[in-house]
């Protein structure tokens, strides 16, 4: 049997691995449910020790990525 799973998100007690495909769009708009979730909850992305990995993307598609995503 065949299984076609979209994997977008995996929540772990402290940590959450978020994927995209990388689109200009998606990335603003994860930018803003990320706005919106942290003002809600009272919570602020810690720069520190938080990542971001891009992989397959063309040179100025990561500069797009790193200026919506700055962590």
């Amino acid at each position: 049997m065949e299984v076609n799973l979209h994997i977008t998100h995996l929540l772990f007690v402290d940590d959450i691995l978020l994927f995209s495909s990388g689109s200009r769009n998606e990335t603003k708009a994860l930018k803003s449910i990320l706005e919106m979730f942290l003002k809600a909850m009272g919570m602020c992305i810690n720069k520190e020790i938080s990542s971001l990995i891009l992989e397959g993307f063309t040179r100025m598609e990561n500069t797009n990525i790193i200026e919506d995503l700055p962590f």
